[in-house]
């Protein structure tokens, strides 16, 4: 082939498909301008441009120009929204973590000590994977979801006492020991998941949780600390599992609309007035290796029909169940309460059953 000369054969053979803005033979000669050697190499060339040719973009490249600049702009969004926000499972989303958000202790920068002026304004909180411990996060009237991005943070006494608004907090996953008040005052809180790794339970850790419906319990729980649950009137429902072994005094005194209350294998200690005024529920159901009840335990529980006590009961303190009138008691014939229950309430006000 000759340099100069660009024959019919090679255009030809230069040929794409019709319709969408790709060139056939036609449109190659009525657009490609005489070729020139200098120009021109082989197979490998480039168009010259006349001068009189009209260089405007044509309309259907332009509307699909901008139609690519739209389609971006659409993912550029997307990406922005998903990276910068994280979806719970439960629907929730929570803005990523923001070191800026908090305050940090000048003589150890892990340890979160209060919020800034910018996140006292945030409804949603991710503690930082840097924090290893948290506390003065008290007080806060705006947030409503908490979570954590290091399963390690530990979690100091009254970290987020009084948050009225905190409708949900996501506990970290290995924290071993809940401690006092961390959740006292949380007026709208819903619910609480006490992680797998917990084994106690501090003094007033939901203290006046009005609001609180559920509670689901790891089950290497040991010991549930005093008025941990106090006040809880919207629970309904109580499943302890079988690590519990001890409830100490006032755990879930006052829960007024508590119905049901399941106690796992392992209780053997229930402390004062640890069920007091529970004034809903209709029957209690100790298990086989119970041994103490003390004072005011299971006291002016107005709806209680029976109450089913084993025989490894060893020890019961006056007043351990008081102003309860009419209700009948499931017992072993000659057992030790069967010797004691006598002493301690009036028999009028109670039906002695053998079981």
């Amino acid at each position: 082939m000759n340099q100069d000369n660009l024959n019919q054969n090679n255009i030809n053979n230069f040929n794409m498909q019709g319709n969408n803005g790709v060139l056939n033979n036609q449109n190659v000669n009525n657009i490609v301008q005489p070729l020139n050697s200098n120009v021109y190499q082989n197979q490998n060339f480039q168009q010259v441009p006349n001068n009189n040719q009209d260089l405007r973009p044509k309309k259907n490249n332009l509307g699909l120009i901008i139609g690519i600049v739209v389609v971006a702009t659409i993912i550029g969004v997307g990406a922005f929204l998903i990276l910068g926000n994280k979806n719970n499972d439960d629907g929730h989303t929570n803005t990523v973590a923001n070191e800026d958000y908090f305050e940090w202790s000048l003589t150890d920068d892990t340890m979160i000590v209060g919020y800034t002026e910018e996140g006292l304004k945030q409804t949603e909180l991710v503690i930082p994977k840097k924090a290893t411990s948290v506390q003065g996060l008290k007080e806060n009237k705006t947030v409503k979801h908490i979570s954590f991005e290091n399963p390690n943070t530990k979690i100091l006494s009254n970290a987020f006492r009084n948050c009225t608004s905190l409708e949900q907090i996501n506990l970290p996953d290995n924290l071993s020991t809940i401690e006092d008040s961390i959740l006292n005052g949380a007026s709208s809180l819903k619910s609480i998941v006490i992680p797998e790794n917990v084994i106690e339970i501090g003094s007033n850790f939901c203290l006046d949780c009005e609001s609180l419906e559920e509670i689901t319990f790891g089950n290497n729980i040991i010991k549930i600390g005093r008025d941990a649950f106090k006040g809880a009137t919207s629970l309904k429902r109580l499943v302890l599992p079988n690590s519990v072994e001890e409830i100490e005094k006032g755990a879930f005194e006052n829960n007024t609309s508590l119905l049901e209350i399941t106690f796992g294998t392992g209780i053997k200690t229930i402390g004062e007035s640890a069920f007091q005024k529970c004034t809903s529920v209709k029957t209690v159901k100790l298990p086989d290796g119970i041994e103490k009840l003390d004072i005011w335990a299971f006291a002016y529980m107005d709806s209680l029909q029976d109450m089913y006590i084993p025989t490894s009961l060893n020890t019961i303190s006056v007043s351990s169940i008081v102003q309860i009138h009419n209700f009948n008691v499931h017992i072993t014939q000659g057992s030790y309460i069967d010797g004691q229950i006598d002493n301690l309430m009036s028999p009028k006000f109670i039906n002695k059953i053998y079981q």
